[in-house]
């Protein structure tokens, strides 16, 4: 990667070492490289100080090998003799999958071609490289992989427009209408202000299961107020709950503990309010059938999380790593995700609590029963395949 000069009158290591979404500029873009599939890096520049980029090799994050030069001759020797086959523009924050495209099918990607020292010189100077020249490297020189102008950061007001494009990115593909269209637009503001903390994912997550708590707390005390305040507290839950996977992946902090920490907080509140849903309008009616429906919601509800758990998880993993594709919606994301927090609210502030719960319990059970079935019915169907093949 040919580091650029910056524009003064910025210094080269507070250029840098600038923030975006809480990560330096240099480090996002080796993380970027890293997801994308570079296991080696050498970084260029021939002002650069190796004793700067000491603080790279202790984050966690950060797997790839990386060498750094600022010696112009050893890398000439370098490019001649083959040592490199990729060389990237420094000067522009790269997106890991546009990285992995362009590891996986070179040829398919535009701006691809053979490099020639003259377009080091020039990337090193913050001279954007010429177009043109052959696409093929016969003679084993490297791909110059020439940064879409939206990756280019030339200026300082670049990297508040990089940090806006990355947070409003930081979505998953698998995301509802209503996560798009209301849920997105307030989470993002939410993960501007997390970004500006020490706040971890997981600390995020705790935060937003002890708001959906205080959700399910007004949910007990029953009332009008309290349900209003309840499902607003809720829905203010929900809203947190997505930044934090947002953080997670802005910062390269995706872990499996995360994920399942995530999961298991949403149910963890879901069961909460459920169930206290139905103790609250049992309190104020002193009708018992709320109890049952509480309690109906909340072992339906569980029940078709232990069925779909794993499929779950799977789901959020492959929209994690394709945020750009847009997948028909399975049936898994039809039904994880926010959306019900907005209809539970609107009945909420209609003064009708109850249609919603008892739409969870029957609701809830019923999915939970039809998912029993389709499980058996695949067991039951890959059993007859086995034994019919086996009789052949």
């Amino acid at each position: 990667m040919i580091l650029s000069d910056p524009p003064l009158p910025y210094r080269l290591h507070d250029w840098y070492f600038h923030k975006i979404t809480g990560t330096s500029f240099i480090l996002l873009n080796m993380l970027n490289l890293q997801r994308g599939g570079v296991e080696d890096l050498t970084l260029y520049h021939p002002g650069l100080n190796a004793a700067a980029l000491d603080g790279l090799r202790g984050d966690p994050r950060l797997t790839l090998e990386f060498h750094e030069t600022s010696d112009a001759e050893a890398l000439r020797q370098g490019v001649e003799a083959g040592e490199f086959r990729w060389v990237f523009e420094g000067s522009a924050l790269y997106r890991k999958e546009f990285v992995r495209r362009v590891l996986e099918d070179p040829q398919r990607v535009e701006g691809l071609r053979a490099m020639t020292w003259t377009d080091i010189e020039s990337m090193q100077s913050g001279i954007p490289a010429v177009p043109g020249g052959e696409q093929e490297n016969r003679d084993g020189t490297p791909f110059l992989i020439e940064a879409p102008t939206e990756y280019r950061i030339r200026e300082r007001r670049d990297f508040r427009r990089q940090t806006e494009a990355l947070i409003k990115g930081s979505g998953l593909s698998n995301d509802s209408l209503l996560d798009r269209v209301i849920t997105r637009k307030i989470s993002n503001a939410l993960t501007r202000l997390f970004l500006m903390t020490s706040l971890t994912p997981n600390q995020i997550t705790l935060i937003a299961m002890a708001v959906g708590l205080a959700g399910a707390a007004c949910f007990w005390a029953g009332g009008y107020a309290a349900g209003v305040a309840g499902a607003a507290l809720v829905l203010l839950s929900a809203w947190i709950d997505c930044t934090d996977g947002e953080v997670a992946r802005l910062k390269f902090q995706e872990s499996p503990m995360g994920g399942m920490l995530d999961i298991w907080a949403d149910n963890v509140v879901h069961a909460a309010a459920f169930f206290s849903m139905g103790m609250g309008l049992y309190f104020s009616t002193e009708n018992g059938i709320y109890k049952i429906f509480g309690t109906l919601a909340v072992v339906g509800t569980l029940a078709s999380f232990a069925l779909l758990h794993s499929s779950v998880i799977e789901s959020k993993k492959r929209a994690a790593l394709n945020p750009e594709e847009e997948p028909e919606a399975s049936l898994v994301d039809r039904v994880a995700n926010r959306d019900f927090t907005y209809f539970l609210f609107a009945l909420c502030l209609a003064g009708r609590l109850e249609i919603f719960l008892a739409l969870t319990a029957v609701g809830a059970n019923v999915f939970a029963v039809w998912l029993v079935f389709q499980k058996y019915r695949s067991a039951w169907s890959s059993s007859t395949e086995l034994c019919a093949k086996n009789s052949e």
